[in-house]
């Protein structure tokens, strides 16, 4: 499975007839798809970096997170650009006011979650495929693992 804007508009009941503050949808699927591209992006680059990892192998919850994460982030970008101290709309000045705190807070929150996620399957994937198969005269010993077919736990 691979997360997509339908998944992350329902991740965050993104919907028109949830939404009662704005009666539209918050985020565009402009963002969302940015979004779900670089968290990807940030999961495949996040050390420790393994060549044979791909965002399929990536379990939906941790992406899910981690688009949760950089869609606030973008989110929090317009806001700090377009309502800053100072800047006027048809005569009324604008400020941030709490809608940026509640964003940061979320978005500080999945970005740790996913951050945490990430790191803890990046090291079992990499203790996983680091398991190695040692042949002597006396049998076969394979890792931590159960050998298969043997029924038996390391020599065969």
């Amino acid at each position: 499975m691979t997360v997509t804007v339908e998944k992350v508009r329902a991740f965050f009941r993104d919907y028109p007839s949830e939404n009662m503050k704005l009666l539209e949808e918050y985020f565009k699927d402009s963002e969302i798809q940015m979004a779900i591209e670089l968290a990807g992006d940030k999961a495949l680059k996040t050390p420790p970096i393994m060549d044979n990892l791909t965002l399929s192998k990536v379990p939906d919850y941790i992406m899910l997170e981690g688009a949760a994460a950089m869609l606030l982030q973008i989110k929090l970008n317009n806001l700090a650009i377009n309502y800053t101290q100072g800047v006027t709309e048809h005569g009324v000045t604008l400020g941030i006011g709490e809608e940026y705190s509640v964003l940061s807070s979320l978005m500080q929150m999945y970005d740790q979650r996913f951050t945490n996620a990430l790191y803890q399957f990046k090291k079992a994937w990499d203790f996983r495929d680091s398991t190695a198969t040692l042949t002597s005269p006396y049998g076969r010993f394979a890792g931590h693992t159960r050998v298969r077919g043997t029924g038996k736990r390391g020599l065969e």
